[in-house]
């Protein structure tokens, strides 16, 4: 069974400009049709995985779209192995090929599909 990186349904707590503790970010509702469309493409392309909500604990650019959207999920749909995680946001930030195709294969099952 793989572990995805889940569909976040979280509070983000940021500072502002100012550096004061910014309100946190709305929380997504699991239980919307929206949702369930996120563990049924991660299924269609990696069988067997689990999606379940989480906790971020950073800045998302998923704040601006709260006042358009009913709910916003940051989802990542990727599987990397420990030595890999450095990669995405450290010193030359990269991701392997196959990985990034494997994403690219989940968003287009989520937006293509009921």
């Amino acid at each position: 069974m793989t572990l995805l990186n889940a569909a976040d349904v979280y509070f983000d707590r940021h500072l502002d400009k100012r550096g004061a503790p910014a309100p946190p970010e709305q929380l997504a509702d699991e239980n919307a049709p929206a949702f369930k469309r996120i563990p049924a493409a991660a299924n269609r392309v990696s069988d067997g995985c689990v999606v379940a909500p989480s906790m971020v604990l950073g800045m998302t650019d998923g704040r601006y779209y709260e006042q358009v959207a009913d709910n916003v999920y940051r989802f990542s749909p990727f599987v990397l192995a420990p030595a890999s995680m450095a990669s995405i946001h450290g010193a030359d930030g990269h991701m392997d090929i196959n990985t990034y195709a494997k994403m690219v294969e989940c968003y287009r099952e989520m937006f293509t599909h009921e």
